[in-house]
């Protein structure tokens, strides 16, 4: 199991699809199966009509050494300025 994020930006009209660890690029066409769910929920309970909006998949984001420990790197902070440092994650291996 290997945890994704996908983060709905209202302003933007983008899906923003987070992949921590880039031997599971192949696993996008499950993001696009889950953004479509979630456009199609999200329209039929009248929250936002998000029919156009775009997947992206965004690539500069921090990327696990391990393939255990995804869920941490799933976090997203509200500060557009904060940046994990990935040498401050303490793995059990170190």
């Amino acid at each position: 199991m290997h945890w994704h994020l996908l983060v709905v930006k209202v302003a933007n009209k983008k899906i923003e699809w987070y992949n921590s660890m880039p031997e599971a690029r192949s696993a996008r066409p499950y993001a696009v199966d889950v953004a479509s769910a979630l456009k199609e929920e999200m329209l039929s309970r009248g929250f936002l009509d998000a029919t156009n909006y775009e997947l992206v998949t965004v690539e500069d984001h921090p990327q696990q050494k391990t393939g255990y420990d995804c869920g941490i790197f799933m976090v997203k902070h509200d500060d557009e300025e904060y940046v994990m440092d990935v040498n401050d994650h303490v793995y059990k291996d170190s």
